[in-house]
């Protein structure tokens, strides 16, 4: 038997409610910061081309991290920094 919503139009399946942002969804950021959480574990050790395949800077991904929406947490930050041995902005 063939699915009944596969035959209805488009318009009348249920969706996201109209203006609602994926990011709005406790969900949604929760996988978000769980990624960024994991990107930022692996992130000291990745070489990157355009820096001649050195490590990045500590501040500009910290500036980067703070304007995404949602932003990525502090503690997040303040563990790369640990483990970077960079307790102090600015270092």
């Amino acid at each position: 038997m063939q699915d009944v919503r596969a035959r209805r139009p488009r318009e009348l399946l249920p969706g996201p409610r109209e203006g609602a942002r994926p990011e709005d969804d406790p969900q949604v950021r929760a996988q978000v910061q769980a990624m960024m959480r994991a990107h930022f574990e692996q992130w000291p050790q990745m070489k990157l081309p355009g820096l001649g395949n050195r490590t990045a800077l500590v501040l500009e991904a910290e500036r980067g991290a703070r304007r995404m929406d949602p932003p990525v947490e502090e503690a997040v930050l303040a563990n790369l920094r640990r483990r970077l041995g960079l307790d102090q902005p600015g270092q």
